[in-house]
């Protein structure tokens, strides 16, 4: 499945999404599952495994911590089940 708009448009509606379909609601869920899709891809790819010290070094400190705090969650969970 290809995008035909260009990186920045594809960008930026990722960016300001809130909920598919346009309902006012914030969809916390559906968010979270466009960003696991999107690790998926990054996890799945050799390219992106070998590029990943380069990589690091555009996600900003406020986005590394909440990737952190995020990935803490997930792990404090997984440990109590």
């Amino acid at each position: 499945m290809a995008w035909n708009g260009s990186y920045e448009a594809l960008r930026e509606y990722l960016r300001d999404f809130t909920n598919i379909g346009g309902d006012p609601a914030y969809d916390t869920n559906g968010i979270l599952m466009l960003l696991l899709a999107l690790t998926d891809n990054l996890r799945e790819s050799p390219q992106a495994l070998a590029d990943l010290p380069e990589l690091a070094e555009t996600i900003s400190p406020g986005q590394a911590a909440f990737l952190g705090q995020l990935a803490h969650w997930a792990a404090q969970r997984q440990r109590a089940e």
